[in-house]
């Protein structure tokens, strides 16, 4: 599965800073577009540009407030559909920050799918959006439920469960980067070495050995069930070279008081994760299993598991050509997952109009000579059903906006 993120890099806390940061997105990003849905005009400066924006966000921008305006990133793994990621965060955008004036923008140039959003902090009521770490999860669950309905296989994770090295903090940064053009700056090593790990994405390795992640056995049973399933042969290469660094690796003893409750359970738990990878795998591609009738909740939940033993496999890789080996198997993955969504949304739609009510035994065996002679009645085209699809999203989209600007004239007028 894909897994939702969605970061702020910064909040303007007066009319100078949000220009500026305005203006820098403006300069930075291509193909912006308004909340209303109009591209911004790139033939004059940025600077007109900016005073443009920023006129139709003056009566929402309060100087003697904090944070005027919100630069926000949602982000998906390489290979999601950069249109439809684009769709998903301007419709999330539309019904989470409804009243709220909004820029968008995407990045085609990065390997991971990234769209940019600015945001002005309050709405037009003047009520001030609250973007807090409980909020911000909130965001990326209904981020990533908004993506589902756009055939985006994602679900939302908190940072907390993927393990990642240490973060460093903005005095940090500027003591890294002012010791990089300066050397006559002092720094210590334990800084520079910490940001640049962060940078490189380099994994905590206490972090995994305190998680014992490292289980050489737990690779190994993913080779042989790979293989079973006929994955790629570069990928059953690459979880055989996992299981053979892991086995090389010596794991830390254990507290004596912890040693029989939390290496056994993590021992189960990753065993679980790992042969549960692989045996979804095989499922995924049986065709008798791509009929299994499943709820939607139920299919995300599963996409949620699947997603966080991935990412705990993933804080193994150490180099790039593991890395890519590792990737492509989750490409495979997410696939899979989204042919399987896609079934089951059709599935819906097809008992929904009372053409595929499963009927029980006895009827099975009183129609059973009926159905031997009359001919099976052909089924749903798929293109009608993604046709009548697109027209109901199409049919909601333009209710929602119809209210939401019936809204904001009765505000309006009441002013």
């Amino acid at each position: 599965g894909v897994s939702a993120e969605v970061h702020i890099l910064g909040a303007a806390v007066s009319e100078k800073s949000g220009r500026y940061f305005l203006e820098k997105f403006l300069r930075t990003e291509k193909a912006v577009t308004t909340s209303e849905g109009d591209p911004v005009k790139r033939g004059s400066s940025v600077k007109e540009r900016a005073d443009d924006i920023w006129r139709a966000w003056s009566s929402h921008i309060r100087t003697v407030e904090p944070r005027n305006a919100f630069h926000v990133i949602f982000s998906a793994r390489a290979g999601t559909e950069p249109e439809a990621m684009t769709r998903a965060v301007r419709d999330f955008l539309s019904e989470q920050v409804a009243g709220h004036r909004w820029i968008t923008a995407h990045h085609p140039e990065t390997g991971h799918v990234h769209v940019h959003a600015m945001i002005s902090a309050r709405d037009d009521v003047g009520k001030a959006l609250r973007l807090t770490k409980p909020e911000l999860y909130e965001w990326r669950e209904r981020f990533a439920a908004k993506a589902r309905e756009h055939g985006i296989a994602m679900v939302a994770t908190r940072r907390a469960d993927v393990a990642a090295t240490r973060p460093y903090s903005q005095a940090q940064a500027g003591a890294y980067e002012r010791g990089a053009s300066d050397p006559c700056y002092l720094k210590t090593a334990a800084i520079t070495e910490r940001v640049e790990r962060k940078r490189a994405g380099v994994i905590d390795r206490a972090s995994l050995n305190s998680g014992h992640l490292a289980l050489a056995s737990k690779w190994q049973a993913t080779a042989r069930a790979l293989k079973k399933v006929g994955a790629e042969p570069s990928v059953i290469a690459a979880a055989d070279r996992f299981a053979e660094a892991a086995a090389t690796r010596k794991m830390p003893t254990p507290a004596p008081h912890a040693e029989h409750s939390v290496l056994v359970l993590n021992q189960e738990e990753q065993s679980s994760s790992l042969l549960g990878i692989a045996s979804l795998v095989s499922n995924l591609k049986q065709p008798e299993n791509r009929t299994v009738f499943l709820s939607l909740k139920q299919f995300d939940e599963r996409v949620l598991r699947t997603n966080r033993s991935m990412d705990q496999l993933e804080t193994m890789i150490d180099n790039d050509v593991e890395r890519q080996a590792f990737k492509e198997m989750r490409q495979e993955i997410l696939a899979l997952f989204t042919a399987q969504r896609r079934d089951i949304e059709r599935q819906q739609m097809y008992s929904a109009s009372g053409a595929a009510q499963k009927p029980d035994a006895l009827t099975q065996r009183s129609n059973a000579a009926r159905q031997q002679v009359q001919p099976r009645p052909a089924s749903i085209d798929p293109a009608i059903v993604a046709q009548q699809q697109s027209i109901a999203e199409g049919c909601a989209a333009r209710a929602a906006k119809e209210l939401l600007m019936n809204t904001k004239n009765e505000q309006e007028r009441q002013r």
